[in-house]
């Protein structure tokens, strides 16, 4: 069972960074190049869609890393530093989303299609540099996560 943890922990971990990855490579850089209307538009219609997957699946991530270290007392120290690094990298990201981008979401909703508040360039930056830090802390996840299922196999 600990060794079938461990797969799925990277696999979750590999989806969940994946999914950051690709809204921070794809959906941030198109947005910045459309009007702002527009990219207000694609940013509402775009997290209606991702809003489904991403919370679950970083909360799954979380905590099958958690059952892992659990159900697994034959770890070395390598083997849960590196968990429990993918763990707070985890958490950050799902801090980060619930607390900076999810209510920027929540914000962006509620305005009327067409209307461009002042606040909005804001608004813009804050959101992207918070999803470019929960990104990196996706893929720190994934790479502790992957390494420590090296360190056992080793």
């Amino acid at each position: 069972m600990a060794d079938s943890l461990d797969v799925i922990r990277v696999i979750l971990a590999g989806l969940m960074a994946g999914g950051l990855l690709i809204v921070e490579l794809g959906l941030v850089r198109t947005i910045r190049g459309l009007a702002q209307a527009t990219a207000i538009r694609l940013h509402v219609a775009f997290d209606h869609y991702v809003e489904w997957s991403m919370p679950p699946l970083t909360i799954a991530t979380f905590l099958v890393g958690v059952a892992g270290l659990i159900v697994n007392g034959s770890l070395s120290g390598e083997a849960v530093a590196l968990i429990v690094a993918g763990l707070v990298a985890t958490a950050v990201v799902a801090a980060i989303s619930q607390f900076i981008n999810v209510p920027l979401n929540a914000r962006m909703r509620k305005w009327g299609h067409g209307t461009v508040p002042p606040e909005y360039p804001g608004i813009r930056r804050r959101w992207d540099r918070a999803h470019r830090a929960r990104t990196i802390a996706g893929q720190i996840a994934l790479v502790c996560f992957a390494a420590a299922l090296v360190s056992t196999r080793i």
